[in-house]
């Protein structure tokens, strides 16, 4: 199911906040024996990265705390989308604190507040240490933006899903405001169950009113109907879909510079701590082991039912033979999705990227 969030609502954050470029300030060097960076190649995405978020330190361009997590999870998705992901990512991010944290540089404090909230979980602990210890040290912290006490405090709304047609793909949308009520907004994901249950659509959404609105004709117009999900299932449902997508990355035909995966990566830090919002901060994502559910002898047994059925009795070479567990097998072991799934896009992926042409 293909929900569009609206023009404004997909351009107005993450396409503003990465556009955002200015030529770097010289940094001064350290001493011999620090700043021993554990991703040293990385340096200079460090300095782009820490130079970016001196605007959090400008409230004419992020006055409250949505406009700071936007911009952050903006600034980690460039990372993503280039390629830092996993322990990389995470090796990263403790070493642009460990550089925020040694500078004296006043958007240090509100930087390390808000990556410490949109950050992978393996670095916020690490990452909010480095930011009360800037806070402990007097004055360092007494001209933080008042927003910094809002970060990640947010109230979770209603949680909407529906599926499409052939069961390839659920729209789930979650709705949030901050603590004290102001910037509704949302997280809208597409949960994809022809590549391994991974999210494959992600995007902050500042007009989820509207969006839930689109849903619902879709969903009418598909034969279907937008159900409501409690809150904890829908946070569970939104991490191991995040979680998906780190392990497996884009689906086939999915390029880098993709808008839609742009898009994806760009959300992804908001998205995850919204995620946690709605399941609680003890949740873990529990991936579908579907090799553990359809293994060598129960996608046989499958291909044996299709093969004694009316549908196959034209299929007597050995070579067609053999197709409905071949299929079955590329379902599991490189899509990751379940081997009865008949839909559209499965078998456009598989004709165009899996299978190989002749």
């Amino acid at each position: 199911m293909l929900v569009r969030v609206s023009p404004k609502s997909r351009r107005r954050k993450p396409v503003k906040t990465s556009q955002r470029r200015r030529t770097p300030q010289p940094r001064r060097p350290h001493p011999p024996g620090e700043g021993r960076l554990r991703e040293p190649r990385l340096r200079d995405a460090y300095e782009t990265l820490i130079e970016s978020m001196r605007m959090l330190a400008d409230p004419a361009e992020v006055p409250d705390a949505y406009d700071a997590e936007v911009a952050v999870s903006v600034l980690v998705g460039t990372m993503v989308q280039a390629g830092a992901q996993g322990d990389i990512l995470a090796r990263a991010l403790l070493d642009v604190t460990d550089e925020l944290a040694r500078g004296d540089q006043a958007y240090a404090y509100p930087a390390l507040r808000t990556l410490a909230v949109i950050g992978p979980p393996e670095t916020s602990a690490y990452t909010a240490q480095a930011a009360d210890r800037i806070a402990a040290t007097a004055g360092r912290a007494a001209s933080a933006p008042e927003w910094t006490g809002n970060l990640g405090r947010v109230t979770p709304g209603n949680c909407v899903i529906a599926a499409d047609a052939y069961g390839e793909t659920q729209a789930l949308l979650c709705e949030f405001a901050y603590a004290d009520g102001t910037r509704p907004h949302g997280i809208f994901a597409v949960i994809d169950a022809t590549w391994h249950g991974a999210i494959t659509k992600l995007a902050i959404d500042d007009s989820p009113a509207k969006t839930r609105h689109t849903m619902e004709k879709q969903a009418r117009r598909n034969g279907g109907e937008l159900r409501e999900m409690p809150t904890p299932k829908a946070g569970a449902t939104l991490l191991a879909g995040i979680e998906a997508f780190l392990r497996h990355g884009r689906p086939p035909g999915v390029q880098v510079k993709d808008e839609d995966y742009g898009l994806l990566c760009a959300s992804l830090g908001v998205a995850r701590s919204r995620g946690i919002a709605l399941a609680g901060s003890d949740a873990a994502p529990v991936p579908d082991d579907i090799m553990a559910r359809w293994p060598a002898d129960a996608r046989q047994r499958l291909a044996s039912e299709f093969l004694a059925s009316p549908h196959a009795r034209d299929l007597q070479d050995p070579i067609s033979r053999k197709m409905p567990f071949l299929l079955s097998t590329i379902c599991v072991s490189q899509l990751g999705c379940d081997p009865v799934l008949i839909g559209p896009l499965l078998l456009e992926r598989m004709l165009l990227h899996v299978l190989p042409r002749p």
